[in-house]
């Protein structure tokens, strides 16, 4: 929602309620990024067995969509109140260039955290995290030194972004939709492997128990 807000304030855009311009929109990403690196880091101490009150969908969902509006709502009407970010005809303020750096250290516990988690887990789905958080620095150094908004800098850094992004959208999707139908198919097989095992078993044992009873019956009619 931020980031989508960060899009629709960009100068040439119809105006977002209020007037738009490069420091608005600047406003949504620099908070956006950290607002996710924070989140990004906290996910990699959360397991999917852990649980606590704190960590239920609706809980986390509340305090999400709240701090979103109230994001928003900050920097729509409160803008000439926070910190600029960006002032045109002279680029970029320290402050942004500061908060772009912490976005990088951010970045950088989480390939850290995320790395040590790889290894206790060995799951093979957290390297796309480990990916993302790569080009995710290498988006935000090309975000320091942009000076228009338009530049070219400016378009590498949001083509980084797009891939970091798509990168964990596959960890996500992995994770949460191709592992777990795999290992129920790896189930199925062993199951059916082991159905297919007893079905071989039984038909051998009937196959046995017949000729036994055929060969009682010649025993007997040559007894008697």
């Amino acid at each position: 929602f931020i980031d989508f807000s960060h899009t629709l304030g960009y100068t040439g855009m119809p105006d977002l309620i209020t007037v738009n311009s490069p420091n608005k929109s600047t406003q949504f990403w620099v908070i956006a990024r950290n607002f996710s690196g924070l989140l990004l880091l906290a996910s990699a101490f959360i397991y999917p067995n852990s649980y606590s009150k704190l960590l239920t969908k609706s809980v986390l969902l509340t305090i999400t969509i709240s701090l979103s509006i109230f994001i928003f709502l900050a920097i729509t009407f409160y803008q000439s109140e926070l910190p600029r970010t960006y002032i045109v005809g002279i680029g970029l303020t320290p402050l942004k260039k500061y908060a772009e750096y912490f976005s990088i250290f951010l970045y950088f516990l989480c390939f850290i955290a995320y790395f040590r988690r790889f290894q206790l887990t060995f799951n093979k789905t957290i390297i796309y995290f480990l990916s993302a958080f790569i080009v995710s620095i290498f988006s935000e150094l090309v975000f320091v030194g942009y000076q228009s908004v338009f530049d070219t800098y400016n378009v590498l850094g949001h083509i980084y972004k797009i891939i970091a992004y798509y990168l964990i959208y596959n960890g996500i999707f992995v994770a949460t939709i191709n592992l777990p139908y795999n290992k129920l198919r790896k189930v199925n097989q062993k199951i059916n492997g082991e159905i297919s095992r007893h079905l071989i078993a039984k038909e051998n044992l009937s196959k046995s128990l017949r000729e036994k009873e055929t060969l009682i019956k010649e025993l007997y009619h040559r007894t008697k």
